[in-house]
């Protein structure tokens, strides 16, 4: 398949997908990691496997998800 880069993406409510960058992956002990600063209060936080860094939307092969809400 190819899909050699894990990308976090932002969706806030409404709106469309924002690429943010890609997990420093380690294949080794099978763990990723990203910091990444927003000002998004609600959003949904996607992971998924492309084959670039630069996709222009995410794949649908969805490695994990999670809803975001600042209280």
């Amino acid at each position: 398949l190819g899909l050699t880069h894990y990308i976090v993406w932002f969706t806030p409510v409404g709106e469309l997908p924002m690429r943010q960058r890609a997990l420093e992956y380690d294949a080794e002990a099978e763990v990723g990691r990203a910091s990444i600063s927003t000002s998004l209060r609600e959003f949904e936080l996607q992971v998924t496997a492309e084959n670039s860094e630069t996709p222009n939307q995410p794949s649908d092969l969805l490695v994990a998800s999670q809803k975001v809400r600042e209280n």
